[in-house]
């Protein structure tokens, strides 16, 4: 009788095969989010209006964002509350931002001490892995659409710069040399279109974009699949700008599949025909002519019959 391992223990032998498969193969291991908003498919259009009431009627889900600190002048640790939500058609994708502010501060041109409020969404340029929180590595760069009030918006990609040649670069419409770790994709890319607005203390903002990916560094939206985020925020009013911001963790979105259409149904009709549909179906004539020569025939045969002899 052969002894068999405790399941526990292959449990545990298994997990690290398979760790090891994947280091030696240099997989990472990745663990997805969990998806906790719902991206609605909608049949018709999309608002551009923060105000329109199609926003209200779907559920947001709420993000705690907290200090990023990364360079001078040091802010105080502090977090921040962004409440998102997502709808797409088979064209356009649409993002819902909403958040409390104190003060409207917006981009003043040619000023050096007044900064703005601002808004980005942060997503992987690959569906296979998550990329480092702060704006991806060389291997797994990210896409980030960033709004800055009163109504700039962009499309931009970070990560990728260092770990591309000037000629790959070039055929990406980016420069020969990288200027930034965050770079803004060519003109042809930036279709993203934004509006905003500030009432009672509170920010309202709605992006809207394609859903499908016309660029490699850009993410495409498919139907069916899921989305990670990270959101970030800056509050001008505290000198937020650059790497002084909020972010959030990652996020997971479901992207809702669109309603199946009945297919068609090929019927195959068979045609039962009944006794008196035959008869119905046969001309008159062919009927005509046939009784005719039975009534021929019997009255041959009884002329026949009387001209026989009788027996004696």
């Amino acid at each position: 009788m052969v002894d068999r391992a405790p399941p526990a223990l292959v449990i545990i032998v298994s997990v690290f095969v398979v760790a090891g498969l994947a280091t030696l193969l240099d997989t990472p291991l990745v663990t997805a989010q969990t998806p906790e908003l719902v991206v609605r498919y909608v049949n018709g259009s999309l608002p551009l209006d923060p105000r329109a009431d199609f926003w209200e009627g779907l559920d947001k889900m709420e993000a705690t964002l907290g200090s990023q600190s990364i360079v001078y002048p040091l802010t105080p640790q502090s977090t921040a509350t962004l409440r998102i939500t997502a709808a797409y058609n088979l064209s356009h994708i649409a993002f819902y931002v909403e958040w409390e502010d104190p003060s409207m501060d917006v981009e003043v041109p040619g000023g050096t001490d007044v900064f703005a409020d601002a808004v980005a969404i942060q997503l992987p340029v690959s569906e296979g892995s998550l990329p480092y929180i702060c704006m991806g590595t060389v291997s797994d760069p990210v896409y980030i659409v960033y709004w800055k009030a009163p109504e700039t918006v962009e499309a931009l990609v970070a990560g990728s710069g260092y770990g591309l040649s000037p000629e790959e670069r070039e055929a990406l419409g980016l420069s020969k040399t990288p200027k930034s770790p965050i770079e803004k994709l060519p003109e042809s890319e930036q279709d993203w279109v934004a509006s905003a607005i500030y009432e009672g203390g509170m920010w309202r903002l709605v992006m809207v974009r394609e859903t499908g990916s016309t660029h490699p560094l850009e993410t495409g939206i498919r139907p069916g699949g899921e989305l990670s985020i990270v959101l970030a925020r800056w509050e001008g009013s505290q000198y937020e700008r650059g790497g002084l911001k909020k972010i959030s963790g990652w996020l997971g979105l479901k992207v809702e599949e669109p309603p199946v259409a009945p297919e068609a149904v090929t019927e195959t009709v068979t045609e039962t025909v009944t006794v008196e549909e035959v008869v119905e179906r046969v001309p008159y004539s062919v009927v005509f002519v046939a009784g005719l020569a039975l009534i021929v025939a019997a009255a041959t045969i009884y002329v026949m019959l009387r001209r026989r002899p009788s027996s004696a």
